[in-house]
């Protein structure tokens, strides 16, 4: 066991079947803990990174797990008093961010104030707690490794069939779900995360997959109102303006229903629905209504700037 600042790192050294691990037990697992029991964090007073200490010596309470990366087969060794173990729905946070952008060349990764956008997806999913796997699914090497700094999974690379410019969101989840089943792993409920969300915290994935799972809905969308009301649009036509809905030419635009539209950052789903569909948006759909402050979209330079401006208000 070696105690870091602020995280546990758990490494399963000993031979095949002597814990009770009982798959993938080499991997490196990572525990960061909040509110650790008083007593242990004296415990460690001022000792230097990356002393041992034996596990049978730590004797601890904590209140709880922030993050975890657990073997799969975690149903064999239950994680007590978590809600993470046992009879619980499992759940995947995927983050699609396929190489090779042309608006904004290397994107995914591109540094976005202070770390390579794609962190701030992968970050929030693991400080939400609310996922057995956070996973990247990439075509470019260079992506996975970030990923991987980061603390996602790369477990395999995508297909050349959803590496090109015409393969859509659905198309990916698809494919990962499928793979994952290939490898005897299955999902209940999933979360899409695009690379370039940084407005996505922990929290916010908290409170989403909280209120799908107390819901009859299949898919959960963030969404944000329209700056201007839709129902004032204008066209052009021959050189001309026409009003869209003229029926609406002489409302006041409080007495207008608002519209919303997709806030382009996470969506959360039912596994079994969505594969049934082959779309996530369709079906039962619980809205998550979100500030147009937390909301950018980001496919041009011009739009990169306000995102961090933005950000930098929420982030002083």
């Amino acid at each position: 066991l070696w105690v870091l600042p602020n995280e546990i790192c758990l490494s399963c050294v000993c031979a095949e079947g002597t814990t009770p691990f009982s798959a993938a037990w080499q991997r490196l697992k990572i525990v960061q803990l909040r509110n650790v029991n008083r007593k242990f964090k004296n415990s460690l007073g001022t000792k230097a990174p990356g002393r041992k200490f034996q596990l049978s010596s730590l004797q601890m309470k904590f209140s709880s797990l922030v993050r975890v990366l657990k073997c799969r087969d975690r149903n064999k060794f239950p994680l007590a008093g978590t809600g993470i173990g046992g009879q619980d729905m499992r759940k995947i946070a995927i983050i699609t961010a396929r190489g090779g952008s042309k608006r904004i060349p290397g994107k995914n990764i591109k540094e976005f104030c202070g770390k390579p956008i794609l962190a701030y997806s992968i970050e929030a999913a693991v400080d939400s707690g609310m996922f057995d796997t956070v996973m990247v699914s990439t075509d470019d090497e260079g992506i996975g490794e970030i990923a991987k700094k980061y603390g996602a999974q790369v477990p395999f690379y995508r297909s050349e069939e959803t590496s090109n410019d015409h393969a859509t969101t659905n198309d990916v989840l698809l494919e990962v779900l499928s793979e994952y089943e290939k490898r005897g792993e299955q999902f209940e409920l999933a979360c899409c995360i695009y690379p370039t969300a940084p407005f996505v915290s922990g929290e916010k994935l908290k409170l989403a997959v909280e209120s799908l799972e107390k819901s009859d809905a299949d898919t959960l969308i963030p969404v944000t109102a329209f700056s201007y009301p839709p129902q004032r649009a204008m066209l052009i036509r021959e050189g001309r303006l026409v009003f869209e809905y003229p029926e609406y030419l002489d409302s006041r635009s409080q007495d207008l229903e608002p519209h919303y539209h997709d806030a382009g950052q996470f969506y959360v789903f039912r596994t079994e629905a969505f594969q049934q569909n082959r779309r996530l948006m369709t079906g039962n759909i619980l809205p998550l209504v979100l500030s147009d402050m937390e909301v950018q979209d980001i496919d041009n330079p011009t739009d990169w700037e306000i995102a961090e401006i933005k950000y930098r208000i929420l982030h002083p």
